[in-house]
């Protein structure tokens, strides 16, 4: 077998010692490890129970599925669990949708039947319709019976916010995101309304669990969707300005060449 004697034009590295010295290129750009992405999404939960017992004919109570820092706005910092971790990581989030599980128990063999609504409304405790709200499609209604019959009723549903609100506004706009010190200037609530059937005292005891689909961003620019077309419409534009510039040439010099003939 004839052996190819041929040299490699690839250049062999100088040895010193038996040891083999290596040539390497330093990039001038500095690389740092980053600990963490510069956007994350996670699902958080927050969970609230409470027994009422004595309340008057009407009882409401509302939540916002929106606000992960604050989710009970009447007790104020009931951010969901995990929430601080993430908080300290990022600068900001917003939530990009929503699941519940409410569970409704009687706790009163003697009570009235209670109509139990679910919306996505604010609304106030005393002499409020809950009916007039509960039309819209995301709502919905069940009726809890004392204690012994149907004393127990689960309601269960999940939404976006974009769903909720009929838009795509909130998955781009920066008043449905917030810094992870606070809450969205714009808000989506999910209310639990309570009416007694007899216009008695209404008895009763709800869980209720809340999980949050929350995008973390770990810089000020908001990695939307949003601010992704901008920024590619712009590189676009760039490209067809050099596409442009580089068909002008061409023709310049095609000009030049058949004018030197």
């Amino acid at each position: 077998m004839r052996k190819n004697n041929k040299k490699s034009s690839r250049a062999r590295p100088k040895r010193t010692n038996g040891a083999q010295r290596l040539k390497t290129n330093h990039s001038a750009v500095t690389h740092r490890t980053l600990i963490t992405s510069d956007e994350t999404d996670v699902s958080l939960r927050f969970r609230s129970i409470n027994n009422v017992s004595g309340a008057g004919p009407f009882f409401s109570k509302a939540f916002v599925p929106n606000a992960a820092y604050d989710v009970d706005p009447a007790l104020g910092s009931t951010e969901t669990l995990g929430f601080d971790e993430y908080a300290a990581l990022y600068t900001y989030y917003r939530v990009i949708s929503y699941s519940y599980v409410l569970q409704v128990t009687s706790n009163s063999a003697t009570s009235d039947p209670v109509t139990v609504y679910v919306l996505n409304t604010n609304i106030a405790v005393t002499g409020s319709r809950y009916d007039l709200y509960s039309t819209n499609p995301y709502c919905q209604t069940k009726v809890l019976t004392p204690y012994g019959v149907h004393d127990n009723i689960v309601f269960r549903g999940k939404h976006s916010v974009s769903q909720i609100l009929g838009s795509r506004v909130p998955e781009t706009d920066d008043n449905y995101r917030a810094l992870t010190t606070g809450v969205p200037s714009d808000l989506v609530f999910l209310t639990l309304g309570f009416e007694s059937l007899a216009s008695s005292n209404v008895a009763f005891q709800y869980i209720l669990d809340i999980w949050m689909d929350v995008r973390f961003y770990g810089r000020e620019i908001d990695l939307t969707l949003s601010a992704m077309a901008l920024r590619i419409n712009e590189k676009l534009q760039k490209r067809a300005q050099y596409n442009l510039l580089k068909q002008n040439k061409g023709i310049v010099d095609a000009i030049k060449n058949s004018s030197k003939q």
